[in-house]
């Protein structure tokens, strides 16, 4: 039995039977397994001080940002859809009791629908569906998008956009002396959802956070939680990772780091 054991061990450490298990996992499932295998192995052996486990009722009240995140076609939350982010619970308990005194909010990555770009939302995404989401939630906000993909850009009522490559620090420098302007409420990151992405995003941008302010990294990876946790863990900032758990919604990326400043 022991020589059995070892000689399966073996055999699926093997780049050959590895690469078969991703073919039919990518055939059949999507690329699911191996979501779920880097999501249980994060949540399971991940042990930090500023991880915590949020499970959601599905027989919830929606509130009200759930609606609207829905109407405008945004992934971050909709009432009773399992293939949809749960953020709208989360940002529900943050901002429903300051929603009227907030001014200003950026949001990094409106949402392309142009398949060749990484982090797409798909052929039939909306871009700037959460931006209108935030406006509509705010009623007094001023609301500020960007995007790497300039196709998408555009001007409405308290909604104005920029074009930015989060991974390039001048690019980024250069859009907020664009938007030049400081004190914001809310910045969120809801880019390329890479680490190295989400910390040259953060480390340009935080400081233009007012005091008080929340920064949100959102869609972290399983398999980058102990590069955040290694990061954020050697820095003074005040900082939580939310796993956000629904039950029967197959999530692997459902879960957000939120920093105070």
């Amino acid at each position: 039995m022991l020589i059995a054991t070892i000689s399966l061990v073996k055999l699926l450490q093997s780049r050959s039977i590895r690469a078969i298990i991703a073919a039919l996992d990518f055939k059949f499932t999507a690329g699911r397994l191996k979501r779920n295998y880097f999501y249980f192995k994060a949540t399971e052996s991940l042990r930090s001080p500023f991880t915590h486990r949020l499970i959601l009722s599905q027989n919830h009240k929606p509130s009200q940002l759930h609606d609207l995140f829905f109407k405008h076609g945004s992934d971050k939350g909709a009432p009773n859809d399992q293939t949809n982010h749960t953020y709208a619970d989360l940002y529900y308990v943050l901002f429903n009791l300051s929603r009227h005194s907030i001014k200003r909010v950026f949001e990094c990555g409106i949402g392309t629908n142009n398949l060749e770009i990484k982090s797409n939302m798909g052929e039939n995404g909306i871009p700037g569906a959460s931006l209108r989401a935030w406006r509509d939630y705010f009623p007094k906000a001023e609301i500020f998008g960007a995007d790497i993909d300039r196709q998408i850009l555009f001007s409405e009522d308290r909604i104005k956009t920029f074009h930015v490559d989060q991974t390039d620090l001048k690019s980024i420098e250069n859009m907020w002396q664009i938007i030049s302007l400081e004190e914001f409420d809310i910045i969120i990151d809801d880019g390329l959802h890479t680490f190295d992405a989400g910390i040259s995003l953060f480390e340009a941008s935080f400081s233009k956070l007012r005091e008080g302010g929340i920064y949100v990294i959102e869609d972290i990876q399983p398999e980058d939680k102990f590069r955040f946790y290694g990061y954020f863990n050697e820095r003074p900032f005040r900082t939580h990772m939310v796993d956000l758990h629904r039950p029967n919604a197959l999530l692997s990326d459902n879960s957000v780091i939120i920093i105070w400043k």
